[in-house]
């Protein structure tokens, strides 16, 4: 929801690992396609969502969400989002 968010992806195997700051607080949000509540670009904010919903429907992912305990357990549990 902030210019310039950063996100990484990490290969591993046949999964990647999807770290980012604030594309979403929560899983469910993703899934819905929901923008946060709080952003600097509506129109920014909307296209790096969906290109992140993209990405995640054409690859194995677990999404590391930092602002709640799903990425922890996306991690711990290696549970690939589904969209």
């Amino acid at each position: 929801h902030t210019k310039g968010n950063s996100i990484v992806i990490v290969e591993a195997g046949r999964f990647y690992y999807m770290l980012h700051g604030d594309i979403t607080y929560t899983d469910e949000a993703l899934r819905r396609g929901a923008l946060s509540v709080v952003f600097e670009d509506k129109e920014l904010a909307q296209d790096s969502l969906e290109k992140v919903r993209s990405f995640v429907l054409e690859h194995d992912t677990v999404y590391l969400s930092t602002h709640t305990p799903e990425g922890l357990e996306a991690l711990n549990g290696k549970r690939l989002m589904k969209l």
